[in-house]
């Protein structure tokens, strides 16, 4: 079953990754986005892929925080969202973790609850911000752009 699941999220990676425009074979391919979503629902992954569909940014989807790992140790991955409730550890651990291995990639949590607590609580354990499930798409994409620009500016001044 593990398996299946693995090959039908990489068949959907697949078929959002970004395509590149028109005359942009010279550009650094670091600055292309590159997402990697751990999110357990199948509405929040639907609307994640839009998102990077209509942006072109490259998209990969994961079925647990474990696959995650594994996407993350073999690409470059700039914005990672990860799923509270999706929780085979405790989530603290997971984004540690993630923020650690994925070269300053910043790690959205996406939760049932949004408070400042669970927002300090992000943020101390190398996290950017907390997104409110479901994802919507308009607030989705806002804090996906905002998180781009704070790790395109942060990588630009390292």
């Amino acid at each position: 079953m593990n398996d299946l699941v693995h090959t039908i999220l990489a068949a959907i990676s697949g078929l959002v990754k970004r395509r590149p425009a028109a005359g942009s074979k010279d550009r650094d391919p670091e600055a292309a986005t590159a997402i990697l979503c751990v999110l357990g629902e199948e509405q929040d992954r639907a609307v994640m892929a839009e998102i990077c569909r209509s942006n072109q940014w490259r998209v990969f989807f994961a079925a647990g925080q474990e696959h995650g790992r594994e996407i993350l140790r073999r690409g470059s991955i700039q914005i990672v969202l990860l799923d509270r409730d999706l929780a085979e550890n405790d989530w603290r651990r997971v984004m540690t973790t993630y923020a650690a291995e994925s070269s300053r990639a910043c790690v959205l949590l996406v939760s049932n609850v949004v408070e400042d607590y669970l927002w300090n609580e992000v943020v101390s354990h190398g996290g950017y911000d907390v997104l409110s499930k479901p994802l919507r798409q308009v607030e989705a994409a806002r804090t996906v752009r905002l998180a781009r620009s704070y790790w395109m500016t942060a990588r630009a001044t390292t």
